[in-house]
């Protein structure tokens, strides 16, 4: 883990201008796997900090994300379960640890710099040993109260942990010279000074009192330039109360402190090379190339449908400022990454994508409400009632799809939420359903959301053909359909269990086959718009494999025709 650490510091420090001030944000310790990275040789007279390789691995023990350990240490001291003092110490042990393998200057110093290191590692210590204190104190209140509401005061701990650490290993590379470049100094914040959230919406920022604070504390820093590392994931309400952004919610931390400072870029240093144009996990070949650029909007679409790769949230506050977003990997700062940014620069840019669909996720575990019934048919207010029911059962909604005819609305809701969004649903229409106005609240459980995305697609023609023909052509069944006016995706409802079918069908269907592309290299995606003459409406070319399949249907239909006919010689004969 404290491998982890000093990659982090290798990037900050080589692989960002020095003539730049840098604001970094970071998350808590993660997970670790069964592998863990080996010890990093630093070269001490170089300084190198190399990035790790495959042959670094071995294996090792799992050890749980520190957010994690918090929110069970919290729930089991609301349980009055004392072992939760046992996941405390297990987590004081474990940064204490990383202090000491970090800050490890043992005959590797001067004697003036072994003062200022024994001077560090005892201050960062010191903060550790106060923030244990107060999540001490913090479980004590929930044990003695058996009360959970408090979270947002404990689970923001590996975040604050994470960034002293953070800080004070820049500090130490600094006093040992242990980089080639003149290394800054580090400074921490605390983003509970600065991120204040909205009254009643604890998880998104009121950015004109967050941007006050910010220029206050910057008004208290040196001039010189700076290295300042914030923490992620924490912020404070209206009341100067310590809430939490949601989890993975330091990508999120980021962009706002991006657009509090009107930065150059904001690079997200994840542990994947980019976005990609589905999940690798369920299609093989999307794990061949990245997407070089995405628009805020695609981005956005593709996080909510389930891309883990960046929190959806993460683009809302830096689209105002056009500050574009970058997403590298951490374990391979060689690869290029993926760009978002605003379609003005998107279409300004040489290597600007050519395909109209830049992406396909799916969101699992949903269930499909149907309200259905006669009584709705040109009744107004029927959706806001549906849709208030809905908000007072606590309920996201994930997609709506009406007919036209305003006989039915589906609703696809998480399917965890599904019994309670039905209960709801026939407790608001009790009576329409009592007077059969309205027939039934169904449900149909083990549901997917299927999403196409892509800016490129509005007003171009073949991209929802193409992706009904990939779908039937596998044999997947489409319950329900949406797609908004933004014409930038196509959302299906499919079985759960056709997932990652359907995600290898359209993939195939838009990126696998070079024959099958909608949009040529001059085709700019900004509105649609072409140098070239319209499309025909010309059926799009199949790949090898679904030609077969194709065919193989089609003989299969033929012969079962060609046996109900039987055989004319033998009936001539009978005659």
């Amino acid at each position: 883990e404290a491998d982890g650490y000093r990659n982090c510091a290798n990037i900050i420090l080589n692989h960002i201008p020095q003539d730049r001030n840098i604001l970094v944000v970071v998350s808590a310790m993660g997970e670790r796997n069964s592998r863990k990275l080996k010890k990093y040789k630093a070269n001490l007279d170089l300084g190198v900090f190399r990035a790790p390789t495959a042959a670094d691995a071995e294996e090792e023990e799992v050890l749980e994300k520190v957010t994690s350990c918090l929110i069970k240490a919290h729930s089991l001291a609301a349980k009055r379960d004392t072992t939760y003092l046992e996941v405390v110490a297990e987590l004081k042990a474990r940064h204490v640890a990383i202090v000491d393998e970090l800050l490890d200057f043992d005959g590797k110093c001067t004697p003036d710099q072994k003062v200022l290191n024994v001077a560090l590692r005892a201050d960062l210590k010191a903060q550790l040993e106060s923030d244990f204190q107060d999540l001490g104190f913090i479980l004590r209140a929930v044990w003695l109260g058996r009360d959970f509401d408090v979270e947002h005061w404990a689970h923001g701990y590996g975040e604050i942990w994470s960034a002293r650490l953070m800080t004070g290993f820049i500090n130490y590379v600094a006093i040992n010279e242990l980089n080639e470049k003149n290394v800054t100094r580090a400074t921490f914040l605390d983003a509970r000074e600065v991120i204040t959230t909205l009254k009643g919406a604890i998880n998104t920022p009121d950015m004109k009192v967050s941007e006050t604070n910010m220029k206050e504390w910057l008004s208290n820093r040196p001039k010189q330039r700076e290295i300042v590392v914030a923490t992620g994931y924490v912020a404070s309400d209206y009341t100067g109360k310590p809430v939490t952004l949601g989890r993975d919610g330091s990508d999120y931390s980021a962009s706002i402190f991006a657009a509090l400072v009107q930065a150059e870029s904001c690079t997200i240093w994840t542990d994947v090379d980019g976005v990609y144009s589905a999940h690798p996990g369920l299609v093989d070949k999307a794990a061949d190339q990245t997407q070089p650029m995405l628009s805020y909007s695609e981005a956005s679409e593709l996080a909510y449908f389930g891309a883990k790769v960046i929190h959806p949230k993460t683009m809302t506050p830096v689209v105002v400022h056009d500050i574009p977003i970058w997403l590298r990997n951490s374990f391979n700062s060689s690869a290029p990454g993926t760009c978002i940014q605003s379609l003005a620069r998107i279409d300004k840019s040489v290597e600007k994508p050519s395909d109209c669909v830049q992406g396909f996720s799916c969101i699992e575990h949903l269930a499909l409400i149907c309200v259905e019934g006669t009584g709705m048919v040109g009744v107004p207010g029927m959706a806001l009632r549906l849709f208030a029911a809905l908000k007072e059962a606590g309920t996201s909604v994930v997609l709506i799809s009406q007919a036209g005819s305003e006989h039915s609305i589906c609703l696809a809701v998480p399917e965890a939420h599904s019994d309670t969004c039905v209960s709801a649903v026939q407790r608001e229409f009790r009576d329409e359903l009592e007077r059969q106005e309205i027939q039934s609240v169904s449900t149909k459980s083990n549901c997917a959301c299927l999403a196409v995305v892509g800016d490129g697609m509005k007003s171009t023609i073949g991209v929802a053909g193409r992706t009904f023909s990939a779908l039937s052509d596998s044999g997947i069944n489409v319950i329900a359909i949406a797609q908004g006016s933004s014409e930038r995706n196509i959302s299906v409802i499919i079985p759960q269990a056709s997932c990652s079918a359907a995600l290898q069908a359209v993939h195939a269907a838009f990126v696998e086959d070079p024959d099958a592309a909608i949009v040529s290299p001059s085709v700019s995606r900004k509105s649609g718009c072409s140098d070239l003459p319209p499309l025909t409406l010309q059926s799009p070319a199949r790949s090898p494999l679904r030609r077969k399949q194709q065919l193989q249907r089609l003989i299969q239909q033929y012969q079962e025709e060609l046996n109900k006919i039987g055989d004319p010689d033998v009936e001539e004969k009978k005659q």
